[in-house]
């Protein structure tokens, strides 16, 4: 979780913290724990994401802000339209981030699409507990256009 949110402050962290977060994104997948023969699938999505994160030159998507979403957090989130609007704004500015990355760079990104329909998803999911529910299905909409192109 520390790792996840250190990835979304990625531009604010200090020297020592980045020396930290490559220090828990290299430990995750040695904390990988067998019960009853089989791994939880939680940690099976940290430890692909731990990958995910060094094959993308250490930057990931809002991780934390998915794992809200992973944890069914904005149904307890969305009863407060403030917290959801400042997730709404974080979404809004990742996306200019990584629009202006891509008219930077001319070459396709290898989970360009993945990292676009996360924002999508996490934006629909805003807009619904905004009380814009044409808006979050037109995003939903999106995300479903493109399905059989996502990698996993």
């Amino acid at each position: 979780l520390k790792a996840a949110y250190y990835c979304m402050l990625q531009a604010e962290l200090t020297p020592a913290e980045l020396s930290d977060q490559q220090h828990l994104m290299a430990a995750v997948p040695g904390l990988k724990q067998r019960i009853a023969g089989k791994s939880l699938p939680m940690e099976k999505f940290a430890i692909r994401k731990a990958d995910r994160w060094a094959k993308q030159g250490d930057r990931l998507t809002l991780p934390g802000l998915e794992l809200v979403y992973l944890w069914n957090g904005f149904t307890i989130l969305g009863q407060h339209y403030h917290m959801v609007e400042k997730f709404f704004v974080i979404i809004e500015k990742e996306m200019e981030v990584i629009e202006k990355r891509r008219t930077v760079t001319a070459a396709k990104e290898p989970y360009q699409l993945e990292d676009d329909c996360l924002l999508l998803l996490l934006k629909g999911m805003c807009l619904k507990y905004m009380s814009a529910p044409l808006a979050a299905e037109e995003c939903f909409r999106q995300i479903l256009a493109t399905a059989g192109q996502l990698k996993a």
